[in-house]
């Protein structure tokens, strides 16, 4: 299906915009069919990537967003925010497309159609930039290991792509050309961005911060414009006040210390994840940036590589701005500047390419959508952050994260159904095992086992010692997990289950 829509998305709207990236041919038919064609491999290779995640197991967040916020009615997830799992109107449109019980396509509709709105938002909706930029900035996402990690995830990153593109496209035509529907498109946008996650704020920032740059490239006359600009800066600030109802929850949250990320890991960690795959094409990136810098200004109009060079600095100045916060955060929560990150890296990439075009006379026409299949093929030879990531599933946000790396809960929860007596007696799990059995078994995997989370072990089961415990590969030496459930510590401990993330041990204490 996947595959169906993009190459349509490729073969009516990108055909023509494809002559940018080369000498226009003598024959368009011709050249027509092959960008088609060319493009249309290009749906197909990202759909390849990622349409097999469809059948990806649920693990501990999603697990917590389906049977916490997106079980209830659309309403429920407003007035809810127990934990940051909640991203309240991601939550609130899953509960419409999702029932309890379902799986695979039915489970990952609305991210999947999320991304498939994003590639089509990159391919035709941004007419500050030209169409080869846009290519540039499309080829770039789609390849990209993040967009590979968290486009069908259950979680609300994928969703907030689309709203930062029309962010992205409103604003300049409200404040460059002061038109009041765009205005209130800004308004819409930024909402729904802050509505999905409080931290999409930077999102709002980083357009925000585009525009008074733009402002301040075009040195406008008038007064208004820098007025609209200022205007749509304060927008992040202003939406934020739907949280209002749960501030104290929220001060909760930044106060309990969930990130250990130092801002230094977290920004270089981004920088990895979103660039490192694209290495070999540094030099592109600037020598398009170099030319950009050196290009005669015309007054009072912006080029689009002005513009993407603009658009790279805003991102780079909230980026930075980060360590200022007073809150720590976790690298995934910049995940949402993903299309315009590679929108602006994009920019470069055709401004380089055009003077390489424009100095050689006789390309052949299919020249740059060759080009633009190898940086997808390039990025695809490249490990996840380049591969210079330490392997530390702890510090996975963005990377290696363990939920893609043999997350198999079924199996494990299948194995230890099947145990003699196993509906009789209570399992303890560690909190990460727990959401992934919990939700199975919610869901319908079977009949119900007497799962406890090792916390609740004492309420739950007093005066009782668990037979058998269920924790995740990385928890080691699992004693203090008995302790924090004021259990000792078993005179023997024998390990009857081993597959990928998850371990059942049988402890035997006489």
């Amino acid at each position: 299906m996947g595959g169906m829509c993009l190459r349509s998305v490729y073969t009516v709207t990108l055909t023509g915009a494809v002559r940018e990236l080369n000498n226009p041919p003598k024959n368009s038919s011709v050249a027509t069919r092959e960008n088609a064609l060319a493009f249309a491999l290009v749906g197909v290779l990202a759909s390849m990537t990622l349409l097999p995640q469809l059948a990806n197991p649920v693990w501990q967040d999603e697990a917590a967003t389906l049977m916490v916020f997106a079980s209830g009615s659309f309403t429920d997830a407003f007035t809810n925010y127990s934990m940051p799992n909640n991203h309240p109107l991601f939550s609130a449109m899953l509960s419409l497309l999702w029932t309890r019980g379902d799986s695979g396509l039915a489970l990952r509709l609305l991210p999947l159609l999320s991304w498939l709105a994003t590639l089509l938002l990159l391919a035709t909706a941004l007419p500050r930039f030209a169409a080869g930029a846009r290519l540039c900035g499309l080829a770039l996402f789609s390849a990209s290991a993040v967009t590979a990690a968290f486009a069908l995830q259950l979680r609300g990153y994928a969703m907030s792509w689309p709203f930062a593109l029309l962010l992205c496209r409103a604003a300049p035509t409200f404040v460059i050309h002061a038109r009041p529907a765009a205005g209130l498109l800004c308004v819409l946008w930024c909402f729904a961005l802050v509505a999905i996650v409080p931290s999409n704020a930077l999102v709002g920032a980083v357009c925000g911060g585009w525009m008074l740059l733009i402002t301040l490239w075009l040195r406008p006359t008038s007064r208004l414009m820098w007025v609209r600009a200022v205007g749509v800066a304060l927008l992040p600030l202003i939406a934020l006040s739907i949280y209002l109802p749960h501030f104290e929850q929220l001060r909760r949250h930044a106060n309990s210390g969930l990130s250990s990320w130092s801002d230094a890991a977290l920004i270089s960690h981004w920088l990895l994840a979103s660039s490192a795959q694209f290495a070999p094409l540094l030099p592109l990136f600037l020598i398009g940036g170099w030319l950009g810098v050196r290009r005669r200004r015309v007054p009072d109009a912006l080029a689009d590589d002005h513009a993407g060079l603009l658009l790279g600095a805003a991102l780079a100045s909230v980026v930075v701005a980060v360590v200022l916060l007073p809150v720590a955060l976790f690298p995934r929560l910049l995940v949402p500047l993903l299309p315009l990150w590679c929108l602006a890296l994009g920019a470069l990439m055709h401004r380089s390419w055009r003077a390489f075009s424009e100095s050689r006379q006789h390309l052949p026409r299919s020249a740059g959508l060759i080009a633009l299949l190898a940086v997808y093929l390039i990025a695809q030879r490249l490990p996840a952050c380049g591969g210079f990531w330490p392997q530390e599933i702890a510090r996975a946000d963005l990377c290696q994260q363990f939920y893609r790396q043999d997350y198999r809960p079924r199996a494990a929860y299948d194995f230890l159904h099947q145990q003699p007596g196993a509906a009789a007696q209570a399992v303890m799990l560690d909190s990460e095992a727990a959401w992934a059995f919990g939700f199975l078994a919610w869901n319908g995997a079977g009949s119900a086992l007497n799962l406890v989370e090792y916390r609740a072990w004492r309420n739950a089961t007093p005066a009782r010692e668990p037979p058998a415990f269920v924790v995740t590969r990385k928890q080691g030496d699992f004693t203090h997990l008995l302790q924090s459930a004021h259990l000792g510590e078993p005179q023997r401990a024998q390990r009857i289950f081993a597959q990928g993330f998850f371990e059942i041990w049988h402890l035997y204490w006489d």
